[in-house]
């Protein structure tokens, strides 16, 4: 009756683990969603500034940062210095958005983790809309998380098992013990 009730324990936290496992594809669609939302604002911002550039430095944005930068105002020099982090901000953006468009699911994993951003990660888990994404790599990636949380929810059980077992013989009269 053990056995089976610890197989039906197993066969339920694979597929919960799994069906868990196939919410990390959908948080990155959201994310890589917010992610394109914050680089199209930030686009149109730099726009702006591009067709002052259009129209007084030949198209040349950095020349016109850097009239803003040797300014005798501080104000107008504050304002350049906001403008090269835009520009910054838009490149930094775009970088990420092609790395996470141009890759399969394992490789956007990586990505994620390498150039992390807790703000626009906690701001996407806050408005988390569960879903099912139905392609092979989010096939692939929900199995092996379930076979993951099912290996170690298995080695957990297996040595609570063995230190039971071996208090147990400890507590057995010397007599009935195995030689």
């Amino acid at each position: 009756m053990t056995k089976l009730v610890w197989a039906l324990i197993d066969k339920l936290t694979f597929f919960a683990a799994a069906l868990l496992g196939m919410q990390v594809p959908m948080w990155l669609v959201q994310y890589k969603q917010r992610l394109g939302g914050q680089l199209d604002e930030a686009s149109l911002h730099l726009s702006r500034y591009q067709s002052i550039a259009d129209t007084h430095t030949s198209g040349d944005l950095t020349q016109l940062i850097n009239q803003f930068r040797v300014s005798a105002d501080p104000a107008t020099r504050d304002t350049g210095h906001v403008i090269w982090q835009l520009h910054d901000r838009v490149e930094d953006l775009g970088r990420q958005m092609v790395a996470l468009d141009q890759s399969n699911i394992f490789q956007q994993l990586l990505h994620l983790g390498r150039y992390f951003n807790p703000d626009l990660a906690q701001a996407t888990l806050h408005d988390f809309q569960p879903g099912l994404v139905l392609s092979l790599d989010a096939l692939l990636l929900a199995i092996m998380f379930g076979l993951f949380v099912s290996t170690v929810l298995y080695s957990v059980r297996m040595s609570g098992s063995w230190v039971y077992d071996k208090l147990n013989y400890r507590r057995m009269p010397s007599r009935l013990r195995r030689q």
